[in-house]
């Protein structure tokens, strides 16, 4: 019996029947609880059985086998007559100087009259091939397009294995309101940041959290933390408009250095790859360029007219995409060779971005205010600006708040992504085709997190539970 989630997450129960009407509009996987709500009511008789899935697959593959069977043999006599095209020419046209020699007058006078007449015969084979073969081209296209095999992916679907994020009940801890928190590289060091203006720095051992030191150097709530993943350090941020970097000192986290510059709270806090560049944005509707061990901001981008809420920097760290409240707009910036930054292309949206994150170079994802959907925009190759290409239905929708950054875990291939009251994970397949998997209800829109480095495990706080929760990842 094969086991497989109910395509609405809220049910939290297994498929039980399957829909095969061509028109459905519905998910196309149902336990009896969707039927009780009048899904797929119109078509009852279309409906089947999960336990029939296995068969109903089996049945295609066996049509789909016989096709290519009688695809290949059109195949095999479409090369046979190709094959005896290129011998006759060969055979008509092709005769070496030796060959020549050998010929008597009458058979050179022949072979004289026949490739007089081989250019004219030359262009027009040439045309015919041609001609019939983008008509065959723009028909196996239209095949294509009809069949709708580019939105399929035939390479990596091999049923793929159902997964989730379980609570692991035993590792929650109470915690007051907590807005930002983060891994080390390995995982074994969580870093929590909190209304208070405190950051508990806890050590993860056997999926347990222990609580090594608290800091208590911000003044008021702490909005961003980010974990150094090249050194033994960690950055933190929020209200009271600072950024402090922390270094370890004798078994102790202390106070490195102290950045100010910023007018306003700070919303976004990252670091490039080398970690010798820091980005925040915030408030003041400015984003701010640091050098590490340097005191003063090198560099502010005034390009917002609203606060500034995400950042993401692409993976050759010469692009950086921007998001901001209320602005229906995705800035681009690139780098220039003085180390300022410029803006180089404004991508119109529907609504502003609650979060923006670059999965590859040319490609990043972003996430509309109360929508649910999630949007992905690629790069055009003719004039190398990126442009939306696809929006992929996710849970979600509510009102939203600041913080919680998308995560793209390049080993898993998958996006995570906080949308209202939900957590959505949405894979990444071939063809950069992306789908919305797995989704976690926390019923209330405020709670943040974070994901540990390799996916395994998913690190929570919510309003409503008031912990910090801990979920694995299951397969």
């Amino acid at each position: 019996m094969i086991s497989i989630a109910c395509s609405d997450s809220a049910h939290h129960n297994l498929a039980e029947f399957f829909c095969l009407n061509p028109f459905c509009k519905e998910n196309r996987l149902s336990c009896f609880q969707c039927l009780q709500t009048n899904k797929h009511s119109e078509h009852m008789k279309d409906i089947r059985k999960i336990s029939e899935i296995i068969n109903y697959f089996e049945t295609i593959q066996n049509d789909c086998n016989n096709l290519l069977i009688q695809i290949n043999q059109f195949f095999k006599q479409l090369q046979t007559n190709i094959e005896k095209l290129i011998e006759g020419i060969q055979y008509k046209y092709n005769i070496s100087s030796s060959k020549l020699t050998q010929l008597k007058g009458e058979q050179i006078s022949k072979a004289i009259t026949s490739f007089i007449s081989f250019q004219d015969y030359e262009q027009t084979l040439l045309n015919q091939l041609k001609n019939n073969t983008e008509v065959y081209n723009q028909k196996l296209d239209q095949l294509i397009q009809d069949l709708q095999l580019n939105e399929v992916d035939y390479q990596n679907i091999e049923l793929q294995k159902q997964f989730r994020y379980e609570i692991l009940k035993d590792s929650s801890i109470k915690e007051e309101h907590c807005f930002a928190m983060d891994f080390n590289k390995d995982g074994t060091v969580l870093i929590t940041g909190f209304l208070s203006g405190k950051i508990n720095v806890y050590n993860f051992n056997q999926e347990k959290l222990q609580l090594r030191q608290q800091l208590k150097e911000h003044k008021s709530e702490v909005y961003c933390l980010v974990f150094m993943k090249e050194s033994n350090q960690f950055i933190s941020s929020g209200v009271d408009k600072i950024i402090i970097i922390w270094s370890m000192n004798n078994n102790e986290w202390k106070v490195q250095q102290i950045l100010e510059g910023h007018t306003s709270f700070i919303y976004c806090l990252i670091t490039n790859i080398d970690e010798d560049l820091i980005i925040s944005g915030g408030d003041d509707k400015s984003i701010k360029f640091w050098k590490k061990n340097q005191s003063s901001c090198f560099f502010t981008l005034n390009a917002h007219r609203g606060k500034v809420l995400s950042l993401s920097l692409n993976y050759k760290q010469n692009q950086l995409i921007s998001s901001a409240y209320n602005q229906k707009v995705i800035l681009i910036s690139e780098k220039q060779k003085n180390e300022t930054w410029i803006v180089k292309q404004q991508l119109q949206i529907d609504q502003f971005a609650r979060r923006i994150c670059f999965i590859d170079n040319c490609t990043f994802a972003f996430q509309y205010e109360q929508k649910q959907v999630i949007c992905i925009a690629q790069i055009n190759e003719v004039d190398q600006s990126f442009r939306k290409a696809q929006e992929v239905d996710v849970q979600g929708g509510q009102t939203c708040y600041f913080g919680f950054p998308q995560k793209f875990l390049q080993s898993k291939q998958f996006l995570l992504n906080k949308n209202g009251n939900y957590i959505n994970v949405i894979h990444r397949y071939q063809q950069n085709k992306f789908s919305s998997d797995f989704s976690i209800n926390f019923e209330t829109s405020q709670f943040w997190g974070t994901l540990s480095n390799d996916g395994q495990y998913l690190v929570t706080w919510d309003l409503k539970s008031e912990q910090i929760q801990i979920r694995k990842y299951m397969q």
